[in-house]
């Protein structure tokens, strides 16, 4: 999956899950909660073999916690698509956060790929005076071992940000590369990535491409975090569909 493809997917997934809008001509509070929803598509590419795990650890931004079930909710109808390639191990649900564990059951061919959608919903506040809310957050996409060197990983993530989940509309945002990077503990130098931020139609995505460098022993892991920042403009109004 290259980046550009992964890109456009992640757009176009979010308005199939549903999870997020913006309502058109409310009334200002004095203070909001504001909801930022955090879509990604991940994919590794290449000869993964059985037993292999690929988890996705998603991050919510500094002061909001993560709205359990309505990321229960999304994730439920992501799993609906699963690859038949994996199946899901485990999923836990943090404070500020979730993780997601796929245990490959069927080999993946060498110029095969697993595409994962996973989402993570996270709740903030907002002053009602304010015309932006921003954050930072990230992807962790990682592989266990047992797995060979030179797999293709791709992370692609959009930030969605609102203050009415029922409604139709999201507020425009743009969002930059923040850094692409490896988690404590994994194996270190184990993957090369660069990372691409795309704007369309008012909704932005940060994709991380990368490939790895090192055979993955069982009980290892290698990983890509793909870190970005965001800014919402609560002026602007843009249905969920693009």
């Amino acid at each position: 999956m290259s980046a550009r493809t992964a890109l456009a997917l992640t757009v176009t997934l979010t308005a199939a899950l549903g999870v997020l809008a913006a309502p058109a001509g409310a009334a200002t509070p004095a203070a909001r909660t504001v909801t930022s929803g955090h879509i990604s598509v991940s994919a590794v590419s290449g000869n993964l073999p059985v037993g292999a795990t690929v988890s996705v650890l998603q991050f919510c931004p500094a002061r909001s916690s993560l709205d359990r079930a309505a990321t229960r909710a999304a994730e439920r109808q992501a799993d609906l698509a699963l690859d038949p390639h994996v199946r899901l191990a485990s999923r836990e649900f943090w404070p500020a956060g979730t993780v997601s564990r796929y245990r490959v059951t069927r080999a993946v061919a060498a110029d095969g790929a697993v595409p994962l959608l996973n989402a993570a919903l996270c709740t903030g506040r907002a002053a009602g005076a304010a015309t932006t809310v921003s954050g930072r957050a990230a992807t962790d996409l990682r592989v266990w071992g047992p797995a060979p060197a030179r797999l293709e990983v791709v992370n692609a993530t959009v930030a969605l940000v609102t203050d009415e989940p029922d409604a139709d509309h999201v507020f425009a945002t743009v969002m930059k590369a923040g850094g692409v990077a490896s988690s404590t503990g994994s194996l270190r130098g184990a993957v090369t990535a660069v990372q691409h931020a795309a704007q369309h139609e008012g909704l932005s995505a940060v994709a991380a491409v990368g490939q790895t460098t090192r055979r993955v022993p069982r009980g290892s892991f290698i990983s890509m975090k793909n870190s970005y920042s965001y800014v919402s403009d609560l002026t602007r109004k843009i249905t969920a569909t693009g």
